[in-house]
């Protein structure tokens, strides 16, 4: 019966155990588990010999044995009583999950073990082989010096190195030194090397500060492991750390940022019962948090508390607001904080006019961005790269290739290069018009530069060469991509995929496809909706139907109506009603809806053919939408 309970599900659990030979006593001890479940007898333990399937890990054997033995969660009651669970398979799984658990638990110790002796073997063997009930001498300035210039320098490895043999020596550095080691660990990312160091500070006689604390949580909320933080900052108490308002920001910085406001608050408040001020960071930060959630109500009333408490607002706070005005598309309301900032006489700086540029893209309001950059320089402000790129941006995003360019000069008569990005922007823009020419004189006076084009320069410059209807030139600037290093991307072959079944050639396609794929590449709705395409142009129906069902099946959840309207239509055109039909009801059953010359195409052909029946209920689809677009017009 257990057999039957574990059967079809149970095997996926094998085959990932399987795969990693670490897991072996895992399998051999649920091996044995299954076979006395068969088998209700146990001599083994009858004769009081410890059974086979208890395993021990030789490398865990000194702290902690690694032995599995479930048949021991069975069978602790008397072997004639009667099973309280009565065979129940909830019962059976249950066990079977602790031990999975357990097991895992001990896994991860296991790969602690061995990390931390590889660690300890690149800085000397001091984890082995150091003895913390000797007493530790303070190093000598000398030693010091070289451990902070060693991590000023970027060379982290050879500070540990020092720091290491130091330790064998029974030699502390000092807090400064030992803080700024912790600071360039957090810095590459070493955080387990960097709580290693904190652990070993006390026992050698260097007791942390709320600083050495700061530097490793901190380094815990740029990795985004908060809940590490948290225990850190916890811990802290429990040795007698107090935690500062530089703590608290940081802590409530990173807790906004994940868009945990509530537990962000509720950790302030803990803090404030310490006895730990708050100050106008920590305001401005929930200020923030609550802007970028689009709660300006809360925001403000923040900010009337910090005039309350007497705390004096800076420039970084009123930007702080402006910005979430600016996320709101509530313009008008930053302008008056502004005017309010320049009373307090905090002029805007650079910050401020890129924000307000930002504003004024996302309320469709092209002129006033265009004037803001204008006025920045009146204020003695000039722009820098990010405001030469949300202006860029932004023009390109509502089609205003010209002015984009001209920004472009300007940037250039600066003499400020602009990255990639900014150039591969206003390039993209001459590629969705087809100019081909003013796309590929952008590409030389970007090489005049030294910018080297990217993957996605030349994906710009293939849409251009593909608008002209030159496909054979866009496939020989793909093999120069190839040629110069660089790979193709999901963009490039959808593009070239889109091309080659516009004209039918849907060969070339299937080879671009294959290509794709060796390469790594997955076909995402787009390339399935252009084979789709491709096939209907040449009037294979089943190849067309057949991708459909594949795409229904690879991407149920992120699905769109336009590989169905296009099937519909080519069904239409051949005069084939019926198909036509099948392929509509399907699509609202997915409850997609079709565009309205779709529709209309449909209706038409319904009538012809005399399924008046139908043909309503596509005219009431048909009027439903367009009464949906008028409501959307109100």
């Amino acid at each position: 019966m257990l057999s039957i309970v574990v059967g079809e599900d149970f095997h996926h659990i094998i085959r990932t155990f399987c795969s990693d030979l670490r897991n072996f006593p895992l399998l051999r001890a649920l091996g044995y588990f299954f076979c006395q479940e068969s088998h209700p007898i146990h001599p083994a333990r009858t004769n009081g010999r410890r059974p086979p399937s208890v395993v021990d890990s030789v490398v865990l054997s000194v702290e902690e044995p690694f032995r599995i033995n479930p048949e021991e969660w069975f069978l602790k009651r008397d072997k004639h009583q009667k099973s309280e669970d009565d065979g129940d398979p909830n019962f059976v799984f249950d066990v079977l999950d602790s031990v999975i658990v357990g097991t895992m638990e001990r896994l991860r110790k296991l790969r602690e073990s061995i990390f931390f002796v590889g660690r300890c073997n690149l800085y000397g063997g001091v984890g082995i082989n150091l003895n913390f009930n000797h007493n530790f001498k303070p190093a000598c300035e000398s030693d010091c010096l070289v451990i902070r210039n060693f991590c000023i320098k970027g060379k982290v490895e050879d500070a540990l190195r020092l720091h290491s043999k130091l330790l064998q020596s029974h030699a502390m550095p000092d807090l400064y030194t030992c803080n700024i080691l912790m600071n360039a660990l957090c810095k590459i990312g070493d955080l387990w090397t960097a709580a290693w160091l904190l652990d070993v500070m006390p026992k050698a006689g260097v007791s942390p500060t709320n600083v050495t604390y700061n530097m490793l949580i901190d380094g815990y909320c740029h990795s985004e492991n908060i809940d590490k933080a948290l225990h850190l900052f916890s811990s802290m108490y429990q040795y007698g750390v107090k935690a500062s308002v530089v703590t608290c920001n940081i802590l409530v910085h990173a807790l906004c940022k994940e868009g945990l406001l509530e537990r962000a608050k509720k950790l302030l408040d803990e803090i404030l019962d310490q006895n730990i001020a708050a100050n106008l960071i920590t305001k401005t930060i929930f200020i923030d948090g609550s802007c970028r959630r689009g709660d300006l109500k809360h925001a403000l009333e923040l900010w009337s508390d910090i005039f309350k408490e007497g705390l004096s607002v800076d420039r970084v706070a009123y930007n702080v607001l402006i910005n979430g005005f600016s996320l709101v598309q509530n313009i008008h309301l930053a302008y008056g904080y502004i005017c309010e900032m320049c009373k307090r006489g905090f002029l805007p700086d650079i910050v401020t006019f890129n924000t307000l540029i930002t504003g004024h893209f996302k309320e469709g309001n092209i002129d006033e961005a265009c004037e803001m950059h204008r006025r920045m320089v009146l204020f003695g402000v000039f722009p820098d790269h990010i405001s030469y790129r949300l202006l860029i941006q932004g023009l390109y995003l509502h089609d205003a290739q010209f002015r984009a360019f001209v920004y472009l000069q300007n940037m250039l008569s600066d003499e400020m290069v602009p990255e990639p990005l900014i150039w591969n922007l206003v390039m993209n823009g001459y590629a969705r018009h087809g100019d081909i020419r003013r796309a590929n004189l952008l590409r030389k006076l970007m090489a005049s530069w030294g910018v080297l084009p990217n993957t996605y320069t030349y994906n710009a410059l293939i849409l251009a060469e593909l608008k002209g209807g030159k496909i054979a030139q866009a496939i020989s600037l793909k093999e120069e991509m190839i040629s110069r290093g660089l790979f193709p991307d999901l963009v490039t072959y959808n593009l070239l995929i889109r091309a080659a079944c516009n004209i039918g050639c849907t060969t070339h396609a299937s080879n671009l496809l294959h290509e794709m794929l060796n390469r790594g590449y997955e076909p995402d709705i787009i390339t399935h909706t252009e084979l789709i395409r491709g096939h209907c142009l040449n009037g294979d129906m089943k190849k067309a139907e057949d991708i459909l069902i594949k795409l229904e099946r690879s991407f149920c959840s992120s699905f769109d109506h336009v590989p169905f309207q296009i099937i519909i239509k080519q069904y239409c055109k051949r005069g084939n009603i019926v198909e036509a039909y099948k392929v509509f009801e399907k699509m609202l059953r997915k409850g997609l809806v079709g565009s309205h010359s779709m529709y209309y195409s449909l209706l038409i052909e319904l009538r012809k053919g005399g399924y008046h029946l139908e043909a309503s209920q596509v005219y009431d689809k048909m009027s439903g939408l367009v009464l949906q677009g008028f409501e959307g017009m109100d």
